[in-house]
């Protein structure tokens, strides 16, 4: 993996209904130049599922699970 210059960091809670857009948004950029950190705060739907599907050729996505913050 080469250095990245940009991070792309999505907090999120239950938005596996919509991640999608954010996806297809990064993949019509130009420059794959970057890293998406996706930070799941405690969601309760399929979430996990959706971003594991994600063809990451392009660029890394980092997924992140943590404990609801409230």
């Amino acid at each position: 993996m080469k250095n990245k210059l940009i991070a792309i960091v999505t907090p999120t809670y239950n938005r596996a209904y919509i991640i999608n857009k954010l996806y297809d948004s990064l993949l019509a950029q130009t420059s794959f130049n970057f890293a998406w950190y996706i930070i799941d705060d405690g969601s309760k739907d399929n979430l996990k599922e959706v971003v594991d599907k994600f063809d990451n050729s392009k660029f890394d996505i980092h997924y992140i699970y943590k404990t609801n913050g409230g």
